[in-house]
């Protein structure tokens, strides 16, 4: 089958008069092991671009009333190497801002980081300023990435995952 008759197929299927989901429940609360993460990180984490001493860390941070639409919803953010017991001594920490003009979204660029060709955990937190040890207030899930190999490094093998979304208020 080619790929244009079958995204026609997949187009037409949905606006088949009384045509139901494949899934029995309509609503995502019905659904079986459908668990979101945690307000305002609906939408989860990710991270990108890696370089050796680098990588983009990636949120959205939903603001949850109008004054954080009008001064922006605040995230703290840490990074860890391996193995990851607790959320202390991370290896770089900070700041940022979700804006409208960014569709809330907060990405970072967590550089110098110490070590090419190097997995690390990394988690986002919301509406407040992490400290030394106490961490307050919402959580994102833990993420995991890992650093590029370095430049002169010709035997390694580096796998991608790739997806894209869209702008929920442009479309």
């Amino acid at each position: 089958m080619n790929c244009l008759l079958l995204v026609v197929l997949m187009a037409s299927g949905g606006m088949v008069k009384g045509s139901k989901s494949p899934h029995p429940a309509h609503n995502m609360d019905e659904i079986p092991n459908f668990y979101p993460d945690p307000a305002p990180f609906h939408l989860g984490v990710a991270s990108g671009d890696p370089l050796p001493d680098s990588v983009i860390l990636w949120t959205r941070a939903t603001p949850r009333n109008n004054d954080e639409i009008i001064s922006g919803t605040n995230v703290s953010w840490r990074i860890w190497t391996p193995p990851f017991t607790s959320e202390e001594n991370p290896e770089l920490q900070g700041d940022a801002t979700g804006t409208d003009s960014t569709d809330w979204t907060i990405k970072i660029d967590a550089s110098p980081l110490s070590r090419s060709n190097q997995t690390y955990y990394y988690r986002f937190y919301f509406g407040f300023r992490v400290n030394a040890s106490d961490i307050y207030g919402e959580r994102s899930r833990l993420g995991r990435t890992r650093t590029a190999p370095a430049a002169n490094v010709t035997d390694g093998i580096i796998t991608f995952a790739h997806t894209t979304c869209v702008s929920p208020k442009t479309g």
